[in-house]
């Protein structure tokens, strides 16, 4: 686990307390997991020392998500929310692409519009929608807003790095191969990830998923000094719609 040598030293622990979390490793994941998805961790007993260090160590696990994630898409996804009318939109659920994008899998959706069509509206219905189909950790959500004036969401880097961070969140087996990555990275003094590295993880992490779902707005946001970051982009999903049986 990232992290667990530096927090045990800093923290003294008795033996005892040294062998509950090395029999527990299983349950900080399960911890991440809870959290995700808003559930309470209160039902976890744990003596003092053994929270402050499950503290400790989840705080390591939210670094090495924000790690590949610069750019959080939850707070965008919040305000357009709000500006979201009650009942606009809805028609979207009532056409058959829409109906068999979110039915079947291996279908990928197109939707474009001109600019100010409402298109980032009807994506937050989208991402309401594919999150209210996470019933369990088989199927995998994830979603991104590409903005003109963040300069940093036209990376590509920075949309396959918050797919996967979102869809590691989700899954022990996806996350604990996000912690790899992370620990290779550090151990041997790299930078961070390049697209390829991306694009090859968001490949296998999905794999853990029996049906993943993937919404990305706003690909025209970037002007036309963007276009080559965007055909690299689509071009990383399109694969893994390729390699993938999910959405």
């Amino acid at each position: 686990m990232i992290g667990i040598h530096a927090v045990l030293k800093e923290t003294k622990l008795s033996n005892k307390y040294l062998a509950e979390i090395r029999a527990n490793q299983q349950t900080m994941v399960e911890l991440q997991l809870t959290q995700a998805q808003g559930e309470s961790t209160s039902s976890y007993p744990c003596h003092s020392d053994y929270c402050r260090v499950l503290s400790e160590l989840m705080k390591g696990i939210e670094k090495v998500l924000a790690w590949l994630s610069p750019v959080d898409p939850t707070w965008k996804h919040r305000a357009f929310k709000r500006e979201r009318q009650a009942g606009t939109g809805t028609w979207l659920f009532d056409l058959p692409e829409m109906i068999n994008w979110l039915e079947n899998p291996q279908d990928a959706l197109w939707i474009y519009g001109i600019p100010g069509a409402g298109k980032t509206t009807l994506s937050t219905l989208v991402v309401d929608e594919i999150l209210a189909r996470k019933r369990s950790n088989s199927v995998g959500t994830a979603y991104f807003y590409v903005r003109h004036d963040d300069k940093e969401s036209h990376k590509p880097s920075s949309v396959l790095g918050s797919l996967i961070s979102q869809l590691a969140r989700h899954n022990r087996e996806a996350l604990a191969d996000l912690m790899r990555l992370y620990t290779q990275h550090q151990t041997h003094g790299l930078a961070a990830p390049d697209e390829e590295d991306l694009k090859e993880k968001l490949q296998q992490i999905s794999r853990h998923f029996m049906e993943v779902y993937i919404m990305i707005d706003g690909l025209d946001e970037g002007g036309s000094l963007y276009d080559a970051d965007r055909r690299r982009l689509v071009r990383a999903v399109a694969e893994l719609h390729t390699t993938k049986e999910g959405s």
